[in-house]
């Protein structure tokens, strides 16, 4: 089994290998469909590892989710957004401080400390 490295390695080599034969007019249609088809094998999840868990496919919905309640109630803290969205998925401050922060690194809202409490807002754009 190769590991991420060479399967890595395995991929870009054929890539370049397709790209120069089309480049230069090689016709053996068999050919390049074999090797495109191998290609999408190498490039697919090998490894149930390597696809998102439960929890980050229900993260990925529940964060635009938290982004539509912060964008209407600007100016919220964790404890807000847990208690006001009424949401079975969050009812802690801590799992509503990940999804909060998980926004924060994609840059569409902001966290600023307020009398020693974190409150989260918008991003402008």
């Amino acid at each position: 089994m190769a590991t991420y490295t060479e399967r890595y390695t395995n991929v870009q080599a054929l890539s370049d290998l397709i790209a120069f034969a089309e480049a230069n007019g090689y016709e053996n249609a068999e050919a390049l469909g074999k090797m495109r088809h191998h290609l999408a094998q190498l490039s697919k999840p090998k490894t149930k590892s390597d696809l998102p868990s439960k929890t980050q496919r229900l993260n990925a919905e529940l964060v635009e989710k938290v982004f539509e309640f912060v964008s209407d109630n600007p100016g919220v803290t964790a404890t807000q957004v847990a208690d006001g969205m009424g949401d079975p998925n969050i009812t802690t401050p801590q799992k509503a401080t990940v999804l909060l922060c998980m926004l924060a690194g994609d840059g569409r809202v902001t966290r600023e400390v307020v009398k020693g409490r974190a409150v989260w807002n918008v991003t402008a754009a």
